[in-house]
């Protein structure tokens, strides 16, 4: 039997995370998952404990307003520090998540999130049972020391950093960026996080557990969002497994209404969609304006994920709809062109697919992840603040008119896509692993006995002797 925390009340995350726990329940274990995204049909072997009215988020983060003023994802990566250390100790005294520290059950592997959330960690050291951790970004910088890695600055981009390495390096300035921004999250992560999630841990299960960061370094494996095609390569350790696409399945038949407005495009279809946390119908008027005049000029259709029932001035090439089902419309060799908020989950679909993007960031990996894939040829970016009929009409005429973006977005997805197993199978086989070996101990790197000194002086030493 496993059981899953969901801690996270972020729906783009939880698909992640949920693809898994699915998997194993159709592989025949027993999955018991809090979370606050009840499903509307039963899943044999799959257990629901409702977190609705413990997990939620607020209302602002859902609006583009909020959100357009952030122009450092580390700024935003602060604010998420400070908006969970606020929320722990509420979301703690949950009935449901009281029930689960009092209950007498059993479970052979416990999974939870990789992200800020190491409260849940009491969990795994109240049942005694390996764990592991799904980091739903590339591995954040705590996370590798959570397993003995070592990550260097210099040519390792920080997740949450809102500038992204090619693969000829980063410039010297970039890499003073890098290494500021993680210090700044190293610091406030282990000298102002772990020490008040210590404080909420031991106020619920006892004074005798031991710090959120101790617990953490026994966890098994960790399964990271990213593969070194897209995310460039990094020295991972063996506990950790790159599974980038976990949640890409094999694409559905579309609802006849998309199907025929895509097929019935003589010059294709551009999909346009903000994710599944940003509301694209909470942008101003004039960005709103902007975008409908531009998608006037243009010859190709365009699907829209718009929240409400009606989009003022609709010009006659443009479907709305509150939810699109977004992989199986990049899936159609009809589409274009991707505009997108630059979540983590929509890259990877339009890299899976070969299809082009453009890129308006917002906050968190956003910003990262388009420059990536500008750096790979295959997008453009447009700040919110720029949005303009002509600078948007100018954008779409780009990528779409010059084919090289098509030809890079073709090749990239090639490499992303040639692996030895699916993404699904990877995570499946190693979270069966961990469990066939008790835990998998074996795969536990000596660092992880070491102080931070001592493992830093050794990289630094080992460095300088490079050189030499």
């Amino acid at each position: 039997m496993n059981t899953a925390i969901f801690p996270t009340p972020l729906k783009s995350h939880f698909i992640v995370f949920d693809a898994l726990l699915i998997e194993l329940a159709n592989r025949g274990h027993n999955v018991t998952v809090v979370t606050p995204f009840i499903k509307s049909k039963q899943i044999t072997n799959y257990n629901e404990i409702d977190a609705t009215r413990c997990l939620k988020i607020p209302d602002e983060f859902f609006k583009i307003n909020y959100t357009s003023n952030t122009k450092s994802g580390v700024f935003q990566l602060l604010k998420s520090f400070k908006f969970a250390i606020q929320t722990n100790d509420e979301i703690i005294r949950c009935e449901c998540l009281q029930q689960l520290i009092h209950t007498n059950d059993t479970y052979d592997l416990l999974i939870t999130e990789l992200f800020i959330t190491d409260v849940f960690l009491a969990y795994t050291y109240k049942f005694q049972k390996p764990f592991i951790m799904v980091c739903t970004l590339p591995i954040l910088p705590w996370g590798s020391f959570k397993v003995g890695e070592t990550d260097n600055p210099s040519y390792i981009p920080v997740t949450f950093n809102d500038i992204s390495f090619d693969r000829n390096g980063p410039t010297f300035v970039e890499k003073l960026y890098n290494v500021a921004v993680y210090l700044t999250a190293m610091y406030h992560y282990y000298w102002e996080w772990i020490p008040q999630t210590d404080e909420v841990i031991r106020r619920h299960f006892g004074e005798s557990y031991p710090s959120a960061h101790e617990i953490s370094k026994n966890v098994s494996l960790i399964l990271t969002f990213s593969h070194f095609s897209l995310n460039l390569p990094r020295p991972h350790v063996p506990a950790v497994i790159e599974v980038g696409g976990l949640h890409i399945k094999k694409p559905h038949p579309l609802p006849q209404d998309i199907e025929n407005f895509i097929n019935e495009s003589k010059d294709g279809v551009i999909y346009f969609s903000f994710g599944s946390l940003l509301n694209g119908s909470s942008m101003s008027i004039e960005a709103r304006n902007a975008i409908t005049n531009a998608f006037k000029q243009i010859s190709q259709r365009v699907l829209w994920k718009w929240e409400l029932d009606d989009l003022p001035n609709k010009p006659i090439n443009i479907m709305t709809k509150k939810w699109m089902p977004q992989r199986d419309i990049l899936a159609h060799p009809k589409v274009k062109l991707f505009i997108t908020h630059g979540g983590a989950l929509g890259i990877n679909e339009a890299v899976y697919e070969g299809v082009p993007i453009i890129g308006i960031p917002f906050y968190a990996d956003q910003m990262s992840n388009i420059k990536t894939m500008i750096n790979f040829g295959v997008g453009e970016t447009l700040p919110y603040s720029d949005i303009t009929t002509e600078n948007f009409l100018d954008k779409i005429k780009t990528v779409i008119n010059n084919k090289t973006y098509e030809e890079n977005a073709k090749r990239l997805s090639m490499l992303y896509k040639d692996r030895p197993m699916s993404a699904m199978k990877t995570a499946v086989y190693w979270t069966e692993y961990v469990i066939r070996h008790n835990g998998a101990r074996h795969l536990r790197t000596a660092a992880l006995d070491l102080s931070w000194f001592i493992v830093f002086n050794k990289l630094y030493s080992q460095s300088i002797s490079t050189k030499k």
